[in-house]
């Protein structure tokens, strides 16, 4: 959960990665819940669900007057739905699209897309098969990786840049091939 400040009140946020089976008004509860804690009254504002937009492969992000950056590429952590990191690159490298396009180059948009898919395709690839691994077994997950010292660190260095879910996701399958349809 997060809390945006803005000149005209707060937006408050909340996700979960998988369907709450069940439990339909659990997220806006624990989400009335976090307001609270800012002396906040939930029933004063206005509440609304969107889903994650996810990584979609081969995804042309671009047209010929336009660029997808950040959610709206899909360039969301799918197992923490962190999103503000990759909207930030995304930001700085459609930028620099759009300046090679105003300069002349034909190809500037198109090289967008190219780069985003080259260097965030295959490891968004791979966290949405870790996320994936993870919810098929939380409990496991849970004991194996959260729960651990490590755990916290590894997705510091992750979030930093220092490794990617490529880099992860062999050792993960390794230690939780037991599962089935995993091994």
């Amino acid at each position: 959960m997060w809390c945006f400040p803005k000149a005209d009140g707060y937006s408050f946020s909340a996700a979960y990665v998988r369907d709450p089976k069940g439990k339909p008004d659990e997220l806006k509860k624990q989400l009335t819940k976090y307001a609270e804690l800012f002396d906040l009254d939930a029933s004063r504002g206005e509440y609304k669900e969107h889903s994650l937009n996810l990584w979609q492969k081969d995804r042309a992000l671009h047209s010929d007057r336009a660029l997808l950056v950040g959610e709206a590429a899909g360039i969301v952590d799918p197992l923490i739905g962190e999103g503000i990191r990759p909207a930030m690159f995304t930001g700085v490298q459609s930028a620099g699209a759009v300046i090679g396009a105003l300069q002349g180059d034909s190809n500037a948009l198109a090289s967008y897309t190219q780069s985003i898919n080259q260097e965030w395709g295959s490891n968004l690839a791979k966290a949405d098969f870790l996320a994936g691994l993870f919810f098929k077994a939380p409990k496991i997950a849970y004991k194996m990786g959260v729960k651990r010292p490590a755990a916290g660190q590894l997705m510091g260095k992750i979030l930093c840049g220092e490794l990617s879910y490529s880099q992860v996701a062999e050792k993960a399958t390794q230690k939780l091939k037991f599962i089935p349809g995993i091994g």
